[in-house]
């Protein structure tokens, strides 16, 4: 359904219609709206379940884990590499890995000393 400028109201899966949102504001309905209520709660369900969801997400070791995650991608990218390097594609294998075991290394470390 189009508004008034033409853009489109996207349609949610459920019984819930967002575009009518402004107008309990504008009318003051809000809070007086079972609806609107209904509304305010899940949508401030979504957001309490997003910043959780963030939050869990992190890690302790936030820069070590994404450091972690580019070596094993740049590993991959290596293993699929054509062999045709003179070795120096095998040793750079060898360095990653070696680079991946250090970082494991001091996050035991960290996490065994209390950080």
């Amino acid at each position: 359904m189009p508004t008034a400028q033409g853009d489109e109201v996207v349609s949610l899966p459920c019984d819930l219609d967002l575009s009518r949102l402004g107008n309990y504001f504008i009318r003051g309905e809000f809070m007086s709206s079972s609806s609107g209520v209904r509304m305010a709660s899940a949508l401030a369900l979504v957001a309490l379940l997003s910043f959780g969801a963030g939050v869990f997400a992190q890690s302790r070791f936030g820069d070590m884990d994404g450091a972690e995650n580019s070596l094993q991608r740049g590993l991959g990218q290596l293993e699929h590499a054509r062999d045709i390097f003179g070795g120096h594609r095998d040793n750079a294998i060898g360095l990653v890995n070696q680079a991946i075991g250090e970082i494991e290394a001091g996050k035991q470390y960290a996490a065994s000393h209390g950080y």
